[in-house]
């Protein structure tokens, strides 16, 4: 897997990533607002509560959106940056024509350094994940082949997981928000 294969699972995911930043900011946004005038007009400790959860919930997703924009921005500069090194037949320029086992055999121990490096596990939070891009760093030839494997995947997995949340959290929390508002 070189830095190519990496970008495009990346653009692969881009779509259903956009999509969900929008759902999730579609029902914390409503949640916010109403929250926050919940909070003006009658000011209870739920009303704190709610106003609390919906600025954390609102914070991740737009955490996850600009995280998510970025990495898709350089997705795409990596790609110009390989494709201005492309030949008009579309193939990748190489200083000296390798042989077909000499290739094979380089994406065979890319792969091996890739799991030696995927297996090497370190004593820190999600250590699987972290392991895991350092791998996808590795097998990519470093952070100057490919730029968006150097913002740290665990922060960005769990902005994923929060906004994944708050699309329920936001519809109940807005629910909730309109009985306090009107009770």
């Amino acid at each position: 897997m070189d830095e190519r294969g990496i970008g495009q699972l990346i653009r692969l995911a881009n779509a259903p990533g956009a999509l969900l930043a929008r759902m999730a900011a579609l029902a914390t946004v409503p949640f916010l607002v109403v929250a926050f005038f919940a909070m003006r007009n009658r000011e209870t400790t739920f009303s704190w509560i709610l106003f609390g959860v919906a600025c954390v919930f609102a914070a991740a997703v737009a955490f996850f959106a600009w995280r998510r924009a970025r990495l898709a921005a350089l997705v795409d500069e990596a790609e110009l940056r390989v494709a201005g090194q492309s030949t008009g037949a579309g193939e990748l320029t190489r200083p000296e024509q390798e042989s077909i086992e000499n290739r094979v055999t380089g994406h065979l121990n890319r792969l091996q350094e890739f799991d030696e490096e995927r297996r090497l596990r370190r004593d820190t939070w999600l250590p699987r994940v972290e392991a895991t891009q350092r791998a996808l760093v590795r097998a990519a030839g470093g952070v100057e082949k490919a730029p968006y494997l150097r913002d740290d995947l665990r922060v960005t997995l769990i902005a994923l997981g929060l906004t994944v949340a708050a699309i329920p959290v936001g519809s109940l929390g807005t629910f909730l928000a309109l009985l306090h508002l009107l009770g």
